[in-house]
């Protein structure tokens, strides 16, 4: 009877190994921090979302596309001040982005593209 046991508990430990090893039916989250990491954009849940939290003071906007989109670049405002996350509505697979500061009458400042892998 015990070793009926000891095989169970073994066969359940080599099944839960090999569920650890297997690659994940999502995608993992992408990032990116605008230039002086004054804001950080990312997607998440199943990368149909994308946040955009302000860590310093001023306005920050991510610039992201998404599957379905055509290429068109969306965006998502920040203007709540330090430590603020703004979300956006869900929609199709967020395929890049970048965190951008606000810079008033000239070019914003953007931080690099992350794509999706």
């Amino acid at each position: 009877m015990k070793r009926t046991v000891a095989k169970k508990a073994a066969a359940f430990m080599i099944a839960g190994v090999a569920l650890l090893g297997a690659s994940p039916a999502f995608a993992s989250d992408m990032g990116s921090f605008s230039p002086g990491k004054d804001a950080y954009a990312y997607s998440y849940g199943t990368n149909t979302k994308v946040a955009l939290k302000q860590n310093a003071n001023g306005k920050s906007h991510t610039d992201h596309m998404r599957s379905a989109g055509g290429g068109d670049v969306y965006h998502l405002w920040n203007k709540s001040g330090p430590g603020t996350t703004q979300y956006s509505d869900s929609g199709s697979t967020v395929i890049q982005l970048r965190a951008c500061n606000w810079v008033p009458d000239n070019d914003d400042e953007c931080g690099s593209w992350a794509y999706r892998q």
